[in-house]
Parts: structure tokens; sequence; C-alpha cells
């Protein structure tokens, strides 16, 4: 599927090249003026991969526990397993040391465990 949409969006851009109007583009290949355009302004950039999709992913989140915030959790937990048996979030968060929430701390013990 991946080949397809690709071989098409070259071909858009080929036909644009090649002197056919838009609208004739659009009918061949079924897709909007804005789609065509958007591969073209692409191909007019000079990358090498222009025809590519790109990532959509966000480039940070802000609001996305810091990896040392979840190592202390993480060793929080195993200490608090080990000492005198480990209660859940609650006793995490009555270490004193970052505030989080509870749902937050019991992401984290999901995801390690």
């Amino acid at each position: 599927m991946k080949q397809k949409i690709e071989a098409l969006r070259k071909l858009a851009v080929k036909m644009l090249l090649s002197g056919e109007k838009i609208k004739e583009v659009c009918e061949r290949t079924g897709f909007s003026k804005f789609w065509v355009y958007k591969w073209y302004k692409r191909y007019l950039k000079g990358d090498k991969l222009w025809f590519k999709e790109h990532s959509r992913a966000p480039y940070s989140i802000p609001h996305k526990t810091p990896p040392e915030i979840e190592q202390a959790v993480i060793s929080i937990r195993k200490r608090l397993q080990q000492k005198d048996g480990f209660k859940g979030a609650q006793d995490t968060m009555g270490d004193g040391r970052f505030k989080l929430r509870i749902y937050t701390i019991n992401k984290h013990y999901k995801r390690y465990t």
C-alpha cells in the first residue's frame, strides 16, 4: 500500500512537470489539489525522499514524566517491597522526593512489571 501511494505521488509530480494542468492530474490520481500541491512543493525543496510520508509524532511530549523520575519511582517500589512489603502507589508518594499523581505512579509500575 505504501509503495502504491508513493508511486502515485511520483506520478502526480511527473505529470505536473510535464506540463499537465492541475485539474487533469487530480482527475487521474483521484486526489485533491491540496494533496497534489503538497507533494509538488516537497519535490521542489530538493529532498531526495520527498515522496515519503513524514512522521506525525510530536517532537516533544511536555507532560511526559522524565526518565530519572520514572527510575526513582521504580527503585522506591523495589526498596519498599524488600523492606516491609509494598502496599501501593501511596507508599511511593509518601517518600516525599517528588509529587506525582497516583495514576502516573501506577502507570510506571505497570510499564516495568
